[in-house]
């Protein structure tokens, strides 16, 4: 143990408590009320989505089922169910509500950035008793040993990293810059695919995709991850990035059936979300095939008379993804319907100039893969920091 650092228990330094049920139907959640934290909310949370994007409920709702209120500052992660297995660890931003699934500790003598750093590095999910059914009791959490150096050595250790995070932040930043240059470029050589001003000939989304590739849903949800196993990507694999590489996919063992068949990966599709992110699109590279996806995706692969980088930037734009949002429907979980993602309207331009476009993409990803690479270099240098403060 470092000079001046003791261990506690959790219990000692933070208040520890569960969620609570979770409001059961679509009609008790809103597009404006107070963010109700799920366990499934964990992934996308802490890889940077805003609170306000997932499920809210009203507060009448929440008087109704006596929902409590957690405050900003505390940190969540999953105490039962397969999400505990996982190792997400997230601090509230503001205050909301909170499912039973999931531990809130809320700091009383520790920094609470401090907290969230240390429980990352622990691995939460090493107080699984059982891996066949995996829970945290609350009693269990309390009994864990926590370092705790001085408040102002927190501070500090936790200033060193967020600095670290904001680079890489910062970094991803300038990608998402690339990508408005990218799309700045396509307004310029087409303009705004909707309103269609230069006049492109029109077509429909089924119209542009390989025959003998109709547009259909992806595999269910893939079953543990393992070592030798089939790629699956999911939405969370191309938040960040237009090209989808087999990095850090996840992988099956569930063997492709006839049913799914249909959705095999080639490794030059456009891969669309239609579930919870509507919208959102990665682009499959050659390493992707042979792999498949997860139901919330359907793979476009395209006919040789349409280039997919200029379709995907096409899919972008705001004025289609208003469309898309259109046809999108639910409040708990956003999905389209696959009829109405066949009849997406899209300009056909001539084919050499959707690839001057594309060889214009090329020299952009080609900027990205060495920001790219500076991300993984800082991401490395916070990995040794976390592991020299908080390994054994």
């Amino acid at each position: 143990m470092k000079q001046g650092w003791v261990y506690k228990k959790l219990g000692d330094v933070a208040e520890i408590s569960a969620g609570q049920g979770a409001p059961q139907g679509e009609q008790n959640y809103c597009s404006n009320g107070t963010p109700f934290i799920k366990a499934g909310n964990l992934e996308d949370l802490v890889n940077g989505i805003d609170e306000n994007s997932v499920q809210k409920v009203s507060q009448e709702v929440a008087q109704k089922h006596k929902l409590t209120l957690y405050k900003a500052g505390s940190v969540l992660f999953a105490k039962s169910g397969m999400s505990c297995m996982k190792g997400y660890v997230y601090t509230l931003k503001k205050d909301c509500y909170v499912v039973s699934h999931l531990a809130i500790i809320y700091p009383k003598s520790v920094n609470s950035n401090f907290l969230n750093y240390y429980l990352r590095q622990a691995k939460t999910y090493s107080l699984v008793k059982d891996a066949a059914y995996p829970s945290i009791s609350l009693s269990d959490i309390a009994l864990f040993p926590v370092p705790v150096p001085p408040v102002e050595e927190q501070k500090a250790i936790c200033s060193l990293l967020d600095k670290l995070n904001r680079v890489i932040e910062a970094k991803k930043e300038q990608l998402k810059e690339l990508d408005n240059l990218a799309q700045a470029i396509f307004y310029d050589m087409f303009g705004d695919p909707m309103e269609n001003s230069k006049g492109w000939s029109m077509a429909i989304l089924k119209d542009i995709v390989h025959k003998d590739c109709p547009i259909s849903y992806g595999i269910v949800q893939p079953e543990d991850d393992v070592e030798d196993g089939i790629p699956i990507v999911r939405p969370v694999d191309f938040r960040d990035t237009v090209f989808v590489r087999n990095i850090g996919l996840k992988k099956t063992a569930r063997s492709i059936s006839d049913s799914y068949k249909r959705t095999i990966l080639r490794g030059d599709e456009i891969l669309f979300c239609v579930r919870g992110t509507t919208g959102t699109m990665g682009i499959a590279t050659e390493e992707l095939k042979g792999g498949n996806v997860t139901r919330g995706i359907v793979p476009l692969f395209f006919s040789n008379r349409m280039n997919r980088a200029f379709v995907y930037y096409s899919l972008k734009c705001p004025s289609t993804q208003s469309i898309i949002q259109e046809h999108t429907n639910g409040i708990a979980l956003r999905q389209i319907n696959i009829k109405d993602l066949r009849e997406l309207p899209i300009i056909t331009p001539p084919l050499d100039l959707q690839q001057a476009f594309a060889e214009k993409v090329e020299a952009i990803e080609q900027q990205k893969e060495l920001i790219n690479q500076s991300i993984k270099d800082v991401q490395t240098l916070f990995d040794a920091k976390m592991d020299y403060y908080f390994g054994e």
